[in-house]
């Protein structure tokens, strides 16, 4: 039976950060990407990376991979994964809010899209955000990253959020 020891515990972020994601880029390097600043769960910040050199012993963060944005306000909340040829991908949705921003509601958001950027050289630099073009009228929540499926395709997963009543209905890929 599998176990799982834990050796030690630190901080990656200690700014109400929420939803982290790792990738390990080689023995001891390790990228984490999570949404900061952000009230927690309510996801009202940008997301961040803090690079590990030393298998996760110590972090320095290294910036801010998508910022929130203000006038109109959007957030994004984005997964990191690597794909096929080492491409770091950071994966999730951008939501654009009424008003200041510092609270949502569900169903008020002004637009909700799924968004993605990359980076080529192990999450030194990332490139803007693409939007994943969808002809759909309905919300989504992006809670897991992209996958290689190992042929040239990557696989993006989300949920729909139809209403407040109907969470994650459907879960789709694009």
């Amino acid at each position: 039976m599998n176990k799982i020891d834990i050796m030690d515990s630190g901080h990656i972020s200690r700014d109400d950060a929420a939803f982290p994601t790792l990738v390990k880029i080689d023995n001891d390097e390790l990228i984490c990407g999570y949404t900061a600043k952000g009230k927690g769960p309510d996801a009202l910040g940008g997301t961040d990376w803090s690079r590990s050199v030393d298998g996760g012993a110590t972090w320095i963060h290294e910036g801010t991979l998508l910022p929130r944005t203000g006038n109109p306000v959007s957030v994004n909340s984005l997964r990191l994964s690597q794909v096929s040829g080492g491409t770091i991908l950071a994966y999730g949705g951008r939501d654009y809010l009424e008003g200041d921003g510092e609270s949502r509601s569900f169903g008020k958001d002004l637009k909700n899209e799924q968004v993605f950027c990359s980076s080529v050289d192990l999450g030194k630099t990332w490139s803007e955000a693409s939007v994943i073009p969808a002809d759909l009228s309905l919300k989504f929540e992006i809670s897991n990253p992209i996958v290689d499926a190992g042929n040239g395709t990557w696989l993006a997963p989300a949920a729909t959020l139809p209403d407040s009543q109907r969470l994650g209905e459907r879960v789709v890929v694009f």
